[in-house]
């Protein structure tokens, strides 16, 4: 069957429901970034709370900590510790030599020498 322009009525209807279904899909899209948009400001706002809250804790803890190091000086009498100078400040790990050996160090033999003379004295114990 043909309308009074001369299409097909089922390309007619196919097209009506082409342009309901672009615009179904042009709503949900629409609708998705709007979710999406109140998804990322819900996160911003949990983030500033959190934020918040840990410069909350942050602001408590070095109060408590300024306090406990001048309940801690003033029982010292106001005496301030400092740690032992370090000599070597390249290698402060390593330990110092405070003493000589108590033992003479024994010089190495070089292998090389003493294998040729045993081996020299050995063949001519052999041909005589």
């Amino acid at each position: 069957m043909r309308d009074l322009s001369g299409r097909r009525i089922r390309h007619v209807e196919d097209e009506k429901k082409l342009q309901e279904w672009l615009a179904k899909k042009e709503t949900e899209k629409q609708e998705e970034m709007l979710r999406v948009e109140n998804e990322k400001f819900v996160k911003m706002e949990e983030r500033r709370s959190q934020t918040a809250d840990v410069g909350h804790e942050l602001d408590e803890t070095a109060n408590a900590v300024s306090s406990a190091v001048s309940k801690g000086l003033a029982k010292t009498g106001g005496k301030v510790f400092t740690s032992p100078k370090v000599e070597d400040e390249e290698q402060p790990n390593k330990r110092k030599r405070t003493e000589e050996p108590s033992k003479p160090v024994k010089k190495k033999k070089n292998m090389f020498a003493t294998e040729f003379d045993d081996v020299s004295s050995d063949s001519e114990s052999e041909e005589k």
